[in-house]
């Protein structure tokens, strides 16, 4: 420890400097381990308060949540940006503890009479999917998030080169690019949490098996791609207090309908 005091100081006394010895390699391997040790059992620390985090009620800073009870075709949240969807490139976050997962279950969705499938963000067994433009643009990360607990997912996309990136709890786990290189998500379309809307029937329709069940807070959408600090940011104790420019969580007019209940 003598040699770590010695180092740390700004300045050595020449008493200091002339009685200095060079610790013996035993003392320094202590040393080190000792360091080691410490930061293994901080890192234990750090594991046992995220998953406390996870089983909460709401996650930390979050003051409301989108309860969808069961899994039904008529449960859905309606989204209204204030802002038109006309976009070349976004960031779209959200806070997910869900009850169960089919193979396909939707996060949130937005679409046109052309291609109800512009942005998709949905759940499968294994996985976590992300679609722009279209499901031949499609990024998959084989990752499963746990059931009852709260799971912080972001995806990004831009037009120029493609790039689509999905992040689980401020980590990125896939990217890729030249996926809808040249695209504009148009305006004009239906946004919403919780349920697709797809072309199955007349006028177009709900599927039960797409719906989501569990709880969804922290919905976000920016009109570019955040950095890779402003997404871990997104996931940290203020999630809730930041907002997105085209969609912010409790800003923007999200519409509970057919049993979703804000819960607190």
């Amino acid at each position: 420890m003598r040699f770590i005091e010695l180092v740390s100081s700004r300045f050595w006394t020449v008493q200091e400097f002339t009685e200095y010895k060079t610790p013996r390699p035993e003392e320094a391997g202590r040393a080190l381990g000792a360091v080691l040790e410490e930061l293994r059992r901080t890192r234990a620390d750090l594991r046992a308060v995220q998953g406390w985090a996870a089983g909460r009620w709401l996650p930390a800073g979050c003051e409301t949540a989108l309860l969808f009870p069961m899994r039904s075709k008529k449960i859905f949240g309606s989204v209204h940006p204030a802002t038109p969807m006309k976009l070349e490139s976004f960031s779209a976050c959200i806070w997910v503890k869900a009850t169960d997962v089919l193979n396909k279950t939707i996060l949130f969705s937005y679409g046109t009479k052309r291609n109800p499938y512009e942005i998709q963000l949905y759940l499968g067994y294994q996985s976590i999917v992300f679609v722009v433009g279209g499901e031949e643009n499609k990024l998959i990360a084989n990752t499963v998030i746990s059931l009852g607990k709260w799971t912080h997912l972001c995806s990004t996309w831009n037009s120029e080169k493609g790039r689509m990136s999905l992040w689980v709890n401020g980590e990125l786990v896939a990217t890729t690019v030249e996926m809808a290189i040249g695209h504009i998500v148009p305006e004009g379309g239906i946004l919403q949490i919780g349920q697709e809307k797809n072309g199955c029937c007349v006028g177009g329709g709900f599927d039960e098996t797409l719906a989501f069940s569990g709880r969804l807070t922290g919905f976000n959408i920016w009109d570019r791609v955040l950095s890779n600090e402003e997404i871990r940011e997104t996931a940290g104790a203020d999630s809730c207090h930041i907002r997105g420019n085209v969609v912010g969580w409790g800003v923007t007019e999200i519409q509970p309908h057919g049993g979703a209940q804000y819960v607190s």
